[in-house]
């Protein structure tokens, strides 16, 4: 009988490491998940800032005065509204052939921490009708 009693601690201790591994275990599995969510907003809001950047060029391009002369080669925009996000930088391009002037804008938007930024780069094709 006294045998039996120090099995069942031994089967018990066994128990309480292996739940705890377990237990440790599930910890890290949703530390990274977490990680990997955080990411994935910077990410995309990287995105939305680099897509704001490429349409505000466009609105600006075609909405005031000579379209190809508002094609400034390069120069950035910042958004109050994604907090967090650096400014954008935008190039613009234009090539003439014909009466049609043809555009190409590229836009790069930064977001998150200092040293660990979502890049996301957007290229925009565009002529004038």
């Amino acid at each position: 009988m006294k045998k039996q009693r120090g099995l069942s601690l031994v089967l018990v201790i066994f128990m309480l490491v292996v739940l705890g591994m377990l237990g440790a275990a599930m910890l890290r599995m949703m530390s990274v998940s977490s990680d990997s969510v955080a990411r994935e907003v910077l990410s995309i809001r990287a995105l939305h800032t680099a897509e704001s950047g490429a349409q505000r060029k466009l609105s600006e391009i075609f909405t005031t005065g000579s379209a190809a002369a508002n094609c400034i080669p390069s120069g950035s925009y910042s958004f109050p509204a994604l907090a967090g996000c650096s400014a954008t930088e935008v190039s613009c391009r234009y090539k003439t052939i014909g009466p049609v002037n043809y555009y190409t804008i590229e836009s790069t938007g930064k977001c998150g921490p200092t040293g660990d930024w979502a890049v996301r780069k957007v290229k925009v094709q565009a002529k004038d009708i």
